[in-house]
């Protein structure tokens, strides 16, 4: 996977949860529980990508590093995006199972 392609899938995991509206905030305690959640979904993500990209051919492991670190260098943003989102919007996020499940939490 390249870089822009995991740089895109952290873009798209933190996208995801900037979903706005009006009912009540999560905490800043679910928020954290968030954080962790979005950042190894990304990393699932990008392990599963080079899992099958391996299958086609050799590629250096640990793909999945580059992004988690990505991810933890902006843990503060998601958890403010977070704090500001309706808690629906965080109960989509924390329920999906893939950043495909994310981003249907932003419709």
């Amino acid at each position: 996977m390249s870089l822009s392609t995991r740089a895109c899938l952290l873009s798209l995991a933190l996208s995801a949860s900037s979903v706005v509206g009006c009912a009540a905030k999560p905490t800043s305690t679910e928020c954290e529980a968030f954080a962790d959640h979005i950042i190894d979904l990304a990393a699932r993500t990008a392990n599963e990508v080079e899992v099958e990209v391996t299958a086609k051919r050799t590629q250096t492991a640990g793909m999945a590093d580059p992004v988690r670190a990505r991810g933890e260098a902006r843990r503060a943003e998601l958890i403010d995006r977070c704090v500001a989102s309706p808690r629906a919007a965080f109960e989509c996020a924390m329920a999906a199972d893939s950043l495909s499940a994310l981003r249907a939490c932003k419709r």
